[in-house]
């Protein structure tokens, strides 16, 4: 499944997949019909057909076509481009002939108004993109004869209002992308028809809330993207019915805090992003993450915005929450190879808070306020290559504290306040092949740690 950024940049690269006709257009306030009806009088008009992507416009052929010639071959046209064409408006006429139209891209334009009977004929379509313009509104019956479309992208438009019912028709669309718009309330059943889809990002706009029943009967989902809004709570049983959810992005809002059933019917939940939130506690997120496993296999991935994983990864990520401590937060999450818990508040760590996570990879307590360690605090992450405990305010390391940690491979200390270095810290680090330490207070240094020998198998970078 292909994830937000790779549909957009896939956009940009459709034109090397097929023998693509692509038409720029100079409307001149008229239609496309208009023009079809001007050939009548006169067929030595003419209208060219260049590149979509103006930058591009180099690596293709120009082609002076006959407009009676286009006319006659409305009909076998396949896919049509016209992007960055100072479009404004599109009517009943604007298409009309191409029924067998599949892609169609309006990237770029000045589109405020698209009549409603626009893809009328477009019965086909299977692709649109109306990416960059400046829409408003979407009515009940513009999309409501493209019954084979797959993908729509309405992103980056100044959609407020979309009709109930809209998407009623569109039983086989796939994508759906309202990314950066205006938009501010989802009502219940606001997705209704969609049985088929499976991603919709709705990112970048100004939703503040969730109906209870916003997404009912998505159950095909897997990707739903709701970072950079203004949620400040989620209801409970919000997901019902996203029974396949794989990745849900909650993050750059402000959430402060999480009902006990928000994500207890995520059983196929696989990345949650929660980070850039105000979550001062994490109690209540941690009776979801058991509510969410506890009649399945599947093990519920928080993941960061930035992966450093592969997706098919464990992954957990609260980055820039306001955390004061965590315990036992992780029981239900045995298998998360990923976590990040950075730029937070968390001052201590109980003992066991990692305790279950033995298949964990790369954990990250960057920028906190932890203070010391407990010595068994990684006893059961063996499998750990690398921690981040930079940006804390640490002033010492009990002995012992990694002996466990055969894998890790690099260990990240700077920023803290440590005043000294014992080889005793750092035994069990076998395979440690970077140690960062700048910017302690160190003033004393352990000799046997200086000569590292009779640690370390292998060379080990270290930067104080």
């Amino acid at each position: 499944m292909l994830n937000f950024s790779q549909q957009k940049s896939n956009s940009k690269r459709l034109n090397r997949n097929f023998f693509l006709l692509k038409i720029i257009i100079d409307f001149l306030n008229k239609t496309f019909a208009d023009s079809y009806e001007s050939s009548q009088t006169s067929t030595t008009t003419t209208i060219t057909t260049i590149s979509a992507n103006q930058e591009e416009n180099s690596n293709n052929d120009i082609i002076i076509v006959d407009k009676s010639y286009i006319k006659k071959s409305m009909n076998s046209f396949k896919e049509v481009y016209l992007i960055e064409s100072n479009i404004q408006s599109l009517n009943s006429n604007s298409f009309h002939g191409m029924l067998n139209l599949r892609k169609l891209n309006l990237v770029l334009n000045h589109l405020k108004h698209v009549d409603n009977r626009t893809f009328y004929n477009l019965k086909s379509l299977e692709y649109l993109s109306l990416d960059a313009n400046l829409i408003a509104k979407v009515d009940k019956k513009l999309l409501s004869h493209l019954e084979s479309l797959i993908f729509f992208s309405l992103s980056k438009n100044r959609l407020e209002y979309v009709e109930q019912g809209s998407f009623a028709r569109l039983k086989h669309l796939q994508t759906l992308n309202l990314e950066n718009n205006l938009l501010k309330n989802l009502d219940n059943n606001f997705f209704a028809g969609l049985i088929s889809l499976k991603s919709l990002n709705l990112g970048r706009n100004q939703i503040s809330h969730l109906s209870p029943e916003a997404f009912n009967n998505l159950e095909c989902l897997e990707e739903l993207n709701l970072e950079s809004n203004q949620l400040k709570k989620l209801n409970a049983f919000v997901f019902k019915g996203l029974t396949n959810l794989k990745q849900l992005n909650l993050s750059d809002n402000q959430i402060a805090k999480l009902d006990v059933n928000s994500f207890c019917f995520l059983k196929n939940l696989r990345r949650l992003n929660l980070n850039s939130n105000k979550l001062k506690y994490l109690i209540d997120l941690q009776q979801n993450l058991e509510n969410s496993s506890s009649s399945s296999n599947n093990n519920i991935n928080i993941s960061n915005k930035n992966s450093y994983l592969e997706d098919n990864r464990r992954q957990l990520s609260l980055a820039d929450n306001k955390d004061q401590q965590t315990s036992n937060l992780f029981s239900a999450t045995e298998n998360l190879q990923f976590l990040d818990l950075s730029f937070n508040q968390i001052e201590s760590l109980n003992e066991n808070c990692f305790k279950s996570l033995k298949h964990l990879e790369y954990l990250n307590l960057n920028s906190n306020r932890i203070e010391t360690i407990k010595s068994t605090l990684f006893e059961n992450t063996f499998n750990l290559k690398e921690l981040n405990l930079m940006k804390n305010n640490l002033s010492k390391i009990a002995n012992g504290t990694f002996r466990n940690l055969n894998k890790l491979e690099k260990l990240d200390l700077s920023n803290n306040l440590l005043r000294s270095i014992k080889s005793a810290c750092f035994y069990g680090l076998a395979n440690l092949k970077c140690l960062r330490l700048q910017n302690n207070q160190i003033d004393l240094v352990d000799r046997k740690f200086i000569s590292l020998s009779f640690m370390f198998k292998n060379n080990i970078l270290i930067k104080f």
